[in-house]
C-alpha cells in the first residue's frame, strides 16, 4: 500500500445526510447550501477550497452543519449565511496549510 499526503487544500464539509422516519436532518437544505456556496466561490474566482458533501455531522436539529478543516471548526449555516461563509472561505483559500 502506498500512502500519499493529501493535496494542500482547505476543505469545507457540508452535511447532506437524509434521515428516515421524520428525524430532523440537513438533507436537501445541505445540498442547496453546497450548491449556493460553490456558485458563490466560482463567481468570485476563489480557488484552494474544496467543498465536500458529507454524511451526518451531528447536531441534526440545526440548519445544515458545516465543518471547516483546517481550522477544524463547525457551525450551523442557513441560506442567509452563504455570502458570509463564502467570505470566510475566501480568506481560508490564501492561508498556508497547517
Amino acid at each position: 500500500m502506498k500512502i500519499s499526503p493529501l493535496p494542500c487544500a482547505k476543505m469545507l464539509f457540508v452535511c447532506c445526510a437524509e434521515r428516515v422516519g421524520g428525524i430532523p436532518s440537513c438533507g436537501i437544505k445541505g445540498r442547496q447550501l453546497l450548491l449556493a456556496l460553490q456558485a458563490n466561490l466560482d463567481r468570485n474566482g476563489v480557488k484552494g477550497v474544496e467543498l465536500v458533501p458529507s454524511g451526518c455531522l451531528g447536531h441534526c436539529a440545526a440548519d445544515p452543519v458545516v465543518i471547516a478543516a483546517p481550522p477544524r471548526v463547525w457551525c450551523a449555516v442557513g441560506p442567509a449565511d452563504v455570502a458570509a461563509v463564502a467570505e470566510v472561505l475566501k480568506g481560508m483559500a490564501g492561508d498556508a496549510c497547517g
